[in-house]
């Protein structure tokens, strides 16, 4: 009975936001452009083999989006999001490289699938950085992994919202904003990522969802800058959310 009378608690806060969402906020766009639309990928299960064609197609396209990476192999392969080819792999390191060539964004989803304490969180960084020249602008939490940064029912600044969380979804907590902790890595967040994604939504027009975007959270202090994004998700949910009557409605 609390797990339900939580859930209404939550849907019905979240109908009134969508019911009055937040005034619009205009932009103006290079080149007399009307919108702007990327995409930024889970490296979840990536492998050469099967994201080469997405990206030479996005190429084809003229598209140039962001491609997250794992600097490290995974060192729990039993969870299938873990799995996947990281910058230690030659052949990956080296697609990767010809994907920033191009233009691609390449941005951070963590040291590996799979925990990483801090000394091989920043040894994976260093890696970043001495592979592709700098280190990450964009840093997107993966999975379970204890060093994620405000994640879990953290990502929540409002304390209601953070207990309704916490009770529906158990013990799951997070460590990378906790000074002191095994898995604390949020200085070095603070100092060199400037972009952090917080909540995903099945809809087209993030600016609709928060005009203040990209937002900064003062008791959320390691982490520079919010952003939400398009849930796509699933082969479903990706297709849905990029119909041709989406995308005009975006324009």
């Amino acid at each position: 009975m609390l797990s339900l009378f939580l859930c209404i608690i939550f849907f019905v806060v979240v109908l009134g936001y969508f019911i009055y969402p937040p005034p619009y906020r205009r932009f103006s766009y290079p080149s007399g452009k009307t919108f702007a639309f990327s995409i930024i990928d889970d490296t979840d299960i990536a492998t050469v083999e099967n994201i080469r064609p997405v990206y030479e197609y996005l190429e084809n396209l003229g598209l140039r989006t962001t491609k997250t990476v794992w600097m490290l192999p995974t060192n729990d392969p039993g969870e299938s999001p873990n799995r996947g080819q990281s910058l230690r792999d030659p052949a990956y390191r080296e697609f990767i490289m010809r994907l920033r060539e191009k233009g691609f964004e390449i941005a951070s989803h963590g040291a590996r699938g799979g925990s990483s304490k801090r000394g091989e969180i920043l040894a994976a960084m260093e890696e970043f950085k001495n592979t592709l020249g700098h280190y990450p602008n964009v840093h997107v939490n993966h999975h379970k992994n204890a060093e994620n940064m405000y994640w879990g029912k953290d990502k929540f600044a409002v304390p209601l919202f953070r207990w309704i969380y916490g009770c529906l979804a158990g013990r799951e907590v997070y460590y990378g904003h906790v000074e002191g902790s095994d898995y604390y890595w949020g200085d070095f967040v603070r100092q060199n990522v400037k972009y952090i994604p917080n909540f995903s939504f099945p809809e087209i027009n993030v600016l609709k969802l928060n005009p203040s975007i990209p937002y900064h959270l003062r008791e959320k202090e390691y982490v520079n800058y919010w952003y939400h994004s398009c849930n796509g998700g699933t082969l479903e949910a990706f297709n849905v959310l990029l119909s041709k009557g989406n995308l005009d409605k975006l324009e």
